[in-house]
């Protein structure tokens, strides 16, 4: 069902991810001056703007526990690239900055939704040993 608590958190993932995108600075250049996603990295918008919409697709697939956990274990995937990409590839000479840490929270919201899937699992099959 959608109003399970998974749901919400791959809801509250796929938010904090656009917001990456457009609010927090993922990075501070040497004159103090911030690089959003939205504006300096392209391919990584895309990345994460997929991301998102695949976590919030996830939602809508709670028949097919299954498939959901394959999305959630790919979506953390794409944002571990995105990550790497950012602090290998676009960092330079600039300093890390709170966008850059706030990763971590997507990540953490997507693992307490594969928790709660498996959760939810396994109480279906222990109730269809009951019967």
């Amino acid at each position: 069902m959608i109003q399970r608590i998974q749901s919400i958190f791959l809801l509250f993932s796929s938010l904090f991810l656009l917001g990456l995108i457009y609010f927090l600075p993922v990075l501070k250049g040497v004159d103090n001056s911030f690089v959003l996603i939205s504006t300096e990295l392209p391919i990584i918008k895309i990345i994460i703007f997929g991301s998102s919409c695949l976590s919030f697709f996830a939602i809508f697939q709670f028949k097919k526990t299954h498939i959901q956990r394959l999305i959630i274990a790919f979506v953390n995937f794409t944002i571990g690239i995105a990550l790497i990409l950012i602090v290998f590839i676009y960092r330079e000479d600039k300093d890390i900055a709170l966008g850059l840490w706030s990763f971590l929270v997507p990540f953490i919201t997507l693992k307490l939704a594969s928790f709660f899937i498996k959760k939810d699992e396994r109480l279906i099959r222990s109730s269809d040993r009951i019967r």
